[in-house]
């Protein structure tokens, strides 16, 4: 599997810097995965795109997101491989717009004040991650999750 070059960065706590030491993180996370060779191929042309980029720090910026997020949907999509805390952070989204949009609008018109409506917001957001929690210890369980927990 192809590396990363060694960049230079102003600081290390610029977000490029961040950005390209989390993506080498996801390309350790993903040897540690017996993946097969067509897959492994695919990265290793994303990796050799995102070593030919220039450290025009904007323009890198973007190609780190693209890059990361393509080999994020390439696992998933053919292997369900996903990262720590994905189905986590997907169903606190969705718990919040289905459940709990909802819930505030029927408990706002049941007292008959709508002003109540946000408060089935946070119930939506716990019941979303604890569903979540539940899909992630399933990935966890089953061997297919990554040992990387991702911040964007």
């Amino acid at each position: 599997m192809t590396t990363l070059i060694n960049r230079q960065f102003p600081s290390e706590n610029s977000r490029p810097a961040r950005l390209y030491k989390q993506f080498g993180e996801l390309l350790i996370a993903i040897r540690e995965k017996m993946l097969p060779d067509d897959t492994i191929l695919l990265i290793d042309q994303e990796v050799v795109q995102l070593n030919s980029i220039d450290d025009d720090q904007p323009h890198l910026i973007k190609a780190l997101k693209i890059g990361q997020q393509r080999i994020l949907r390439l696992l998933a999509d053919k292997h369900k491989i996903f990262p720590k805390q994905h189905f986590r952070n997907q169903w606190m989204i969705l718990g919040m717009s289905s459940f709990g949009i909802p819930l505030g609008v029927a408990v706002g018109l049941m007292i008959k004040n709508l002003s109540l409506l946000g408060a089935g917001i946070p119930i939506g957001m716990v019941i979303g991650m604890s569903v979540g929690k539940k899909l992630d210890q399933k990935t966890l369980y089953e061997g297919r999750q990554l040992n990387i927990e991702l911040k964007y």
